[in-house]
């Protein structure tokens, strides 16, 4: 039971604000957009969690092939062996150089997979499992962090860097580095394009760091977004979908069904994950009785106005949580309220409020 400050369900701002929000090393969420002494704890558990597991597959798979035929799990390694290994052809010719980066691109290309694939998890089940050890907040997938996905590019341009050395030797890298891309055959004009060429070449691997990182961060980072703002979605439709079925059916039954099979999926689900329900006194229970009997009346009231009036006029009420809560809270704790900025938002929201409800009657409404 709670006490002190009244909680209040987060808006779709709130909700997708702390779920994109870093279990980061100094314990609160980051202010600065750029803070070089902060760690993002979260995507380097993650990342090298991952990054083990991708090893300890890689490395069963390697010790069980057998040149019979192969079982399911070895089929699957081979297919990706064989994509990645059509690839590294295609873009290295060096049969040697092939050999070290064939393995390592299959490294990194199941390594991606099996951080991108953290996003087919239900977007509250890891941090819900945090917050009952006391992290509050918590991102599961490495690769919507830039920080992770620059990590990544950086890495790939220097080893890129090696292997042109290797592969052409110093002096071939570096006369390539200061006459490309614009070449010319007077000793003078080679000279005199050298800051040129050198400059195109510096942007030209800035922009391959920045253009490797963005493409997988901004993917995995919309992904993210989707997912929470389906999330949000799915509570915005109980107004629209409670008046759809109040249409053929009793308020009443349809809210003691909602919320008869809610409460008990969150007691099943409460009690598997090891919680228990112990009143501290007897006192305790008349107050929970009570307590679900204003909630459900609220809900029954709830869904008969919604059956009776347009879901706008009446969804915009939900607006007055955030109101009694700044009013709650000066009342009972002493918080500020008497302040410009909170004074100027309860007057807005209320005039909003105002301006909903006086709109002119729709037919279905004078209906």
């Amino acid at each position: 039971m709670s006490t002190g400050t009244e909680a209040h369900a987060p808006t779709a701002g709130e909700y997708i604000v702390h779920h994109l929000t870093h279990l980061n090393s100094t314990g609160h969420a980051q202010t600065a957009i750029i803070d070089w002494s902060v760690w993002n704890l979260d995507t380097l558990f993650f990342s090298i969690g991952l990054g083990i597991v991708t090893l300890l597959i890689l490395v069963k798979a390697a010790s069980k092939a057998t040149s019979g035929v192969p079982g399911r799990f070895q089929a699957a390694i081979e297919i990706l062996v064989e994509m990645v290994a059509d690839q590294a052809k295609g873009i290295v010719h060096s049969a040697e150089s092939r050999k070290f980066v064939a393995p390592v691109a299959l490294t990194v290309f199941f390594w991606i997979f099996l951080m991108n694939s953290m996003d087919f998890l239900p977007v509250d089940l890891l941090p819900r499992i945090g917050e009952m050890f006391g992290l509050h907040y918590m991102r599961v997938v490495p690769t919507a962090d830039i920080n992770q996905t620059l990590g990544m590019s950086i890495s790939v341009v220097l080893f890129t860097i090696i292997l042109g050395l290797r592969a052409k030797t110093p002096v071939g890298f570096l006369k390539e580095l200061f006459t490309a891309p614009f070449h010319a055959h007077n000793p003078l004009m080679i000279v005199l394009l050298v800051p040129a060429n050198l400059f195109m070449q510096i942007v030209e691997y800035f922009s391959k760091m920045l253009s490797l990182a963005m493409r997988l961060m901004g993917n995995m980072f919309a992904g993210e977004m989707v997912f929470m703002l389906i999330a949000s979605v799915i509570f915005a439709l109980a107004g629209p979908w409670n008046k759809a079925v109040t249409q053929h059916a009793d308020s009443f039954s349809v809210s003691v069904l909602n919320l008869g099979v809610g409460g008990l999926a969150l007691a099943v689900l409460g009690f598997a994950m090891g919680g228990s329900l112990h009143p501290q006194s007897a006192a305790g229970i008349p107050v929970l009785l009570f307590l679900a009997f204003i909630s459900g009346a609220g809900y029954v009231i709830w869904a008969l106005l919604m059956k009776n009036n347009p879901v706008s006029r009446i969804a915009v009420f939900g607006l007055i949580i955030p109101i009694m809560n700044v009013l709650l809270s000066a009342l009972l704790n002493g918080e500020p309220l008497f302040e410009w900025n909170y004074l100027a938002a309860l007057v807005l929201v209320c005039i909003g409020i105002f301006l909903v409800n006086r709109a002119p009657q729709t037919q279905e409404t004078k209906a």
